[in-house]
């Protein structure tokens, strides 16, 4: 899935991708062989979300608009991330579906300075709370638990992923 996510970014243009490795980061590294892709170390992943995108952030090239995205909103389209890169030069812009405001978003260049100081479980949220909200239904389909996986089975017949 997160080989899938990354080949998504490429086609919606993305000039940088990242993907914050922490757990199971051997194998998220060898899903990523051969893409032009920079795996970043997350030490502090199991401490939640924020750390892992600080890290991701510290990571990029200066003067980038970020596009974060989780690797398991499968539903989301090379096409939303597009528009959301191409958003306002200085405007926060976060999806919202079922009443929620969250990723993917996209960040100006100004919010990298808060963003790299994120910790915890609740990553951005904080910073989404006055982002320009973009309807984007598809976020909110990810894979959390087994009746996810069954959802994503079921809409995705050769997108074939199985529980181990």
């Amino acid at each position: 899935m997160v080989r899938h996510q990354v080949q998504k970014a490429q086609t919606a243009g993305a000039c940088w991708i990242g993907v914050a490795v922490g757990c199971r980061a051997p194998r998220l590294r060898l899903a990523l062989e051969g893409l032009s892709v920079k795996a970043i170390a997350t030490h502090r992943w199991r401490e939640g979300m924020g750390h892992s995108l600080a890290a991701a952030v510290r990571a990029a090239p200066l003067g980038l608009r970020l596009v974060i995205l989780a690797t398991d909103q499968w539903a989301v389209r090379g096409s939303d991330l597009a528009r959301l890169g191409r958003a306002r030069i200085r405007q926060t812009c976060a999806a919202e579906y079922d009443g929620v405001v969250g990723i993917p978003a996209s960040f100006p260049v100004s919010a990298r300075a808060l963003l790299i100081h994120l910790t915890g479980d609740r990553g951005a949220r904080a910073q989404l709370a006055s982002a320009e909200r973009w309807s984007l239904p598809e976020a909110r389909f990810d894979l959390d638990t087994p009746e996810d996986l069954q959802t994503l089975n079921a809409r995705c017949p050769g997108y074939r992923m199985w529980p181990r």
